[in-house]
């Protein structure tokens, strides 16, 4: 077994930071998207005031909900984009 290569080091690919923050800005637009409809269809009427306050909660959560890997859509997105013709 002293042969083999470690498996994180096979033929891994180094993915350009830009593609990874692109990845993860949509992943968290798509969150964002996710949770101020669920709101939405939850119905009740909130002030002006409450509703900027829970679209900049919402905005805030998707954005680290997507940075800790939210539900894999930025990496399947990336690794897609990384796959060579």
């Amino acid at each position: 077994m002293n042969g083999l290569p470690p498996l994180s080091t096979a033929r891994e690919k180094t993915v350009p930071r830009p593609l990874v923050k692109a990845c993860q800005e949509f992943e968290s637009l798509f969150l964002n998207t996710l949770l101020r409809e669920g709101r939405a269809t939850a119905g009740g009427d909130s002030s002006q005031a409450m509703k900027i306050t829970e679209d900049m909660r919402d905005e805030a959560l998707s954005r680290e909900m997507a940075k800790a890997g939210g539900m894999g859509l930025g990496k399947l997105i990336q690794n897609q984009l990384m796959k060579t013709p």
